[in-house]
C-alpha cells in the first residue's frame, strides 16, 4: 500500500461504524462497476437464504454458536 492508501485507511477507520459500513459498500460496488442489477442480486440472496435454511432444516448443515466460530478463527 502506498502512503495515500494508508492515510485514507486511517481516516476511514476513525469514522463511526455506520459510515465505515457505507464506505465499504460503496468501495465494493465500485469494484463491480456499479452496474449490478439490484433486483437480480436480491433474488440471488433470497435463493441462497432459502437454500441455507433448507440445509439447516434437513440436517445437511449444522449451525454453530458465534462464540465457537470466533474462537476457531482467532486460533488460526
Amino acid at each position: 500500500m502506498n502512503a495515500r492508501v494508508h492515510e485514507l485507511l486511517a481516516e476511514a477507520q476513525s469514522l463511526p461504524a455506520e459510515d465505515r459500513s457505507l464506505l465499504a459498500w460503496a468501495l465494493l460496488d465500485s469494484l463491480e462497476g456499479g452496474d449490478a442489477d439490484e433486483a437480480l442480486i436480491e433474488k440471488a440472496w433470497i435463493a441462497e437464504s432459502q437454500r441455507r435454511s433448507d440445509e439447516l432444516k434437513s440436517g445437511a448443515a449444522v449451525a454453530l454458536p458465534w462464540e465457537d466460530v470466533k474462537a476457531k478463527l482467532l486460533a488460526l
